[in-house]
């Protein structure tokens, strides 16, 4: 009977023990959480979320107010948009309410655009009535936002080169002082645009640069050699046995379109294939426009063995007199 009792009384003792132990280690891991959800997060100010919505009218008004949040700064959320490629991610805890939102997106923009219409915006932010609406039913442009009429900001400066940043004094008249502010938030929306622009040009442009492979070409062609920028392979109507073409990963259809990266693999190429073909005699030929007897509306070089002289590239050159003064002055008349 006293075993019995011993028994159940340390058992009693180890259950209260490992709760304890467990209880605590919850408890740690909560606070932990807790101190985690708990961080102070920054104030988030609406003329900084007008800026940013200014410069970047496409993200959500709530993406903006997520990172402000983080950051506290216009600046480095505006190095994170330019980051991200012109976006930033949504904020976690309206995740489910975007989802909800593409459900209905129909009936949040046509609610936007009443408001809109019946002019209930708030304060330095416009309706959803305007163009383009965001999915957080506000929509800002550069032209449209408060921030870029009151600072005068304009599409001209679109097209115009950035100016020199405002000077870094201090005024003692406070207008002065005033004035210097403006110009530095002036020029802080100019360089985010610019930066802005850049990217979405690059981003157009980055379709061009598809590679080019056998199962692109339109016609049956026999893969030489490939690298990141450049695809080689026979010419299907060679002059000669071993002809090839060196053809950039670019659509430009003249050499002084081509960008620099593309057109410094070019000539590397066409060497490794002159070499590998063993061949002491060739031309290297590349062809711009109609008149000089380009086919095909897209760079490319021919590699040609000359094994004979019936064989290879033949042609003519009608070699004119010059004369040496007028040589000089064309060569002081060209710009580089």
């Amino acid at each position: 009977m006293n075993d019995s009792v011993s028994f159940f009384i340390a058992l009693g003792i180890v259950f209260l023990v490992l709760r304890w132990l467990l209880g605590s280690g919850g408890d740690d891991n909560a606070r932990a959480a807790g101190a985690r959800m708990q961080r102070p997060m920054n104030i988030v100010r609406q003329e900084h979320v007008a800026t940013i919505q200014a410069m970047f009218p496409d993200i959500p008004e709530a993406s903006i107010r997520a990172d402000l949040a983080r950051t506290g700064s216009p600046a480095v959320t505006s190095d994170n948009v330019l980051r991200n490629g012109g976006t930033l991610p949504p904020p976690p805890a309206t995740q489910a309410e975007q989802r909800a939102e593409v459900a209905s997106g129909s009936t949040v923009i046509a609610d936007g655009a009443n408001r809109g219409r019946q002019g209930t915006a708030t304060p330095g932010v416009l309706g959803a009535g305007a163009v383009g609406a965001t999915s957080s039913g506000v929509s800002l442009n550069a032209t449209q936002s408060p921030l870029a009429t009151r600072l005068r900001v304009s599409k001209a400066i679109d097209s115009a080169p950035l100016p020199a940043p405002p000077p870094k004094i201090w005024e003692t008249d406070s207008e002065k002082r005033a004035d210097i502010l403006r110009k530095r938030k002036e020029f802080m929306l100019m360089e985010a645009r610019k930066k802005y622009q850049e990217r979405q040009s690059e981003a157009k442009a980055e379709p061009n640069r598809s590679a080019l492979t056998e199962t692109d070409t339109p016609i049956p062609s026999v893969k030489l050699f490939e690298t990141a920028t450049t695809f080689a392979f026979l010419d299907i109507g060679p002059l000669s046995e071993g002809h090839a073409l060196v053809v950039p990963k670019f659509h430009a259809e003249k050499m002084h379109q081509l960008p620099d990266e593309f057109l410094a693999d070019s000539m590397p190429v066409a060497k490794k294939i002159a070499t590998a073909l063993g061949a002491d005699n060739y031309n290297v030929l590349q062809n711009n426009g109609r008149l000089a007897h380009q086919e095909v509306p897209h760079v490319h070089f021919h590699v040609i063995p000359k094994p004979s002289t019936d064989k290879g590239l033949i042609i003519e050159w009608p070699a004119q007199n010059a004369d040496v003064e007028k040589l000089k002055d064309l060569a002081k008349s060209l710009k580089f």
